[in-house]
């Protein structure tokens, strides 16, 4: 009996020296984000994101116009302005920079309500909005098409007057279109118009990320691992020695219902809303189901696959991989914001991104003696998934103030822009192509 309340005794002190240290830690982080709010408060900006979260959190946006348009290269787009009676004051409607919006691989693409409402809430503070259609990315395809589609994009609205004033463009991009865009703001006729990103859940080594989705075990998210099969399965599926790998004949009509498994998995953990296409696909297609069973539970069967899979395809992985373009970037700031909690793209992704370019920033400033390359903030948080909003916890308000400041400092750099005389000096010194898509977008 003495034992056991000796045992309590100590188990108690333990607990409560948990409870204390995570009270100390939850306080520290509240003061630093009591002092960050404070020192923001001072600026129009700051308040302008503070506000922006709180109603994107509410949902509560006021009201923008939406214009379903064709951009002059072919691009279906939505650009979404401030109306007027929202404008308030003269500056309030003045922003010299346009925020690109790219949408992820998801069947929705453009109609994607997630992504909308972001892209409300930047055209609600004065920003025009332009969210293009990425057709490889509605199709769910990995492929370096949809880099060159973000920088023709990227080139047809900063060359545009009507959707950009100053010719300055800020990208937001999550997920893979995150990478795609900071790969986009790399090429030369369109790095130096890009003044700041901003990428939700982006890879940084498509290889890596890739490697560990094919490891993962049945019970764990299985977004990208699909993604991964439907793209990249027919690598092994069709290539020699593919029956002795599955253990029997496969016929191509069989093999393309697998790949058509996966995509359909890809939908429904990406959909807007909830749906079962996959169950009813699978419902009279025992084959097929067998295989896809075995795909998703049977991990040494699915290693067998990623060993026949990923040489093939390392080459566009690493081209579509952000860390292979890290000295090219010149963008005056990149803004990278990570769920701790992710499923689908580990956070370390984006703590390997940020060191990256801050260690490119560094040894620029220790070479010149001066500011060089872009600046990186990171900002790790508890409040999201992979584009989901994580369920709140009452300990997770400091990180509010993290999320907010990340928004602040993406703002800043957008709504930094020269005006269009400082634009015009700039494309003299730089000897930017001239402006040429002034004919107006189709509706």
């Amino acid at each position: 009996s003495g034992k056991n309340t000796s045992r309590q005794g100590r188990n108690a002190f333990v607990r409560a020296m948990d409870v204390r240290s995570v009270a100390s830690d939850v306080m520290s982080k509240s003061v630093d984000a009591v002092d960050s709010i404070r020192s923001l408060a001072l600026e129009s900006t700051a308040i302008a994101a503070i506000v922006l979260a709180i109603r994107v959190l509410l949902g509560k946006l006021p009201p923008v116009s939406e214009e379903r348009v064709t951009l002059p290269d072919g691009v279906r787009a939505i650009v979404f302005r401030r109306l007027p009676q929202n404008s308030g004051s003269r500056r309030a409607r003045e922003k010299n920079s346009t925020i690109v919006m790219a949408h992820g691989l998801n069947p929705y693409g453009m109609e994607d309500t997630r992504v909308q409402k972001i892209a409300r809430g930047f055209a609600s503070l004065g920003f025009i909005v332009v969210m293009p259609e990425i057709v490889p990315f509605k199709e769910c395809r990995i492929t370096e098409a949809a880099v060159d589609t973000l920088v023709s994009v990227l080139n047809t609205v900063a060359g545009h007057r009507k959707l950009c004033r100053s010719g300055q463009i800020s990208i937001f991009g999550a997920s893979m279109s995150g990478s795609c865009g900071i790969i986009a703001a790399c090429d030369p006729s369109v790095s130096p118009r890009v003044s700041a990103i901003l990428c939700v859940g982006a890879f940084n080594s498509v290889l890596t990320a890739s490697t560990k989705a094919m490891q993962t075990q049945p019970e764990e998210d299985s977004t990208a691992r699909n993604l991964l099969l439907y793209n990249f399965l027919s690598e092994s599926y069709e290539s020699d020695g593919a029956d002795d790998v599955i253990g029997h004949a496969f016929d191509p009509e069989e093999r393309a219902g697998v790949y058509h498994a996966a995509k359909l998995s890809v939908i429904d953990g990406t959909s807007c809303t909830p749906s079962d296409l996959l169950t009813e696909f699978l419902r009279s297609r025992p084959t097929i189901a067998r295989e896809f069973w075995r795909l998703q539970n049977d991990v040494p069967y699915r290693l067998a696959h990623a060993e026949r899979i990923i040489p093939r395809v390392e080459p566009l992985m690493e081209l579509l991989s952000p860390q292979n373009y890290v000295e090219e970037l010149e963008c005056r700031l990149l803004v990278i914001v990570h769920g701790y909690e992710d499923p689908v793209n580990h956070y370390t992704e984006a703590v390997d991104l940020h060191r990256r370019i801050s260690a490119r920033r560094a040894a620029e400033r220790r070479e010149s003696g001066r500011r060089a390359g872009p600046r990186s903030h990171l900002c790790l948080t508890p409040l999201i998934t992979h584009g989901e909003r994580a369920p709140f916890k009452p300990w997770y308000l400091p990180s509010v103030a993290d999320v907010i400041f990340a928004v602040y400092t993406f703002l800043r750099a957008a709504d930094s822009s020269p005006a269009p005389s400082t634009q015009r000096r700039r494309r003299r010194a730089h000897e930017l192509p001239p402006r040429t898509h002034d004919r107006p977008v189709s509706s």
